[in-house]
């Protein structure tokens, strides 16, 4: 449970991460 709580976590945190570096990216273009 703790193994899968932690990548649960960390699963939205980098979706969210990379999203914000698309969003970003297309704020420049």
């Amino acid at each position: 449970k703790y193994r899968a709580g932690g990548v649960d976590a960390l699963n939205p945190s980098i979706l969210l991460t990379i999203l914000v570096l698309i969003f970003s990216l297309l704020s420049y273009l």
